[in-house]
């Protein structure tokens, strides 16, 4: 939640994986937590407790604003107003960003990653067991004489012909 990558990958890249992939049904996203940094795991610890379908959104709310919230004189206090705009009851707030049970969870998946898909970094895609690493772009990109596939690519190379 607070990687830059990560933000650049959710505003450039996401919304037309979504559009090309995700809404036709043709891939399946699953979006795990890994969090660098104890503002991060605060972060990812409350989008959960959105209300109704509410984590997407304050995901996309948590991206488009990280630079705001993470500089912000008090990090947490400007994360709790997020929370509190997308819906989620300013009494709970705090109660979800310490929950243990749920640490406990984001912390179990961060070692599975590290462990069975050698994740080190952020953003890191799991596709059909391969790991792709970094803010992949939608779009191929060539410069010079070296190429890296986009998520386009990849992903129409894995779909069934």
């Amino acid at each position: 939640m607070t990687c830059p990558h990560c933000a650049a990958f959710h505003a450039e890249s996401m919304p037309k994986l979504k559009s090309e992939f995700i809404d036709k049904n043709q891939v399946r996203l699953v979006f795990r937590p890994f969090p660098l940094d104890r503002l991060a795991l605060r972060a990812s610890l409350m989008a959960e407790c959105a209300p109704g379908d509410g984590y997407f959104v304050l995901l996309d709310k948590l991206f488009a604003t990280q630079k705001d919230w993470i500089q912000a004189a008090n990090p947490l206090d400007a994360l709790r107003a997020l929370g509190k705009e997308a819906g989620i009851e300013e009494s709970k707030i705090d109660g979800c960003m310490t929950d243990e049970k749920a640490m406990d969870r984001i912390a179990a998946n961060y070692k599975d990653a590290v462990d069975v898909h050698g994740v080190n970094s952020t953003p890191s895609f799991i596709i059909n067991g391969t790991k792709y690493a970094g803010a992949l772009p939608f779009d191929d990109l060539t410069s010079g004489s070296s190429s890296v596939n986009g998520l386009n690519t990849i992903i129409r190379e894995l779909l069934p012909k």
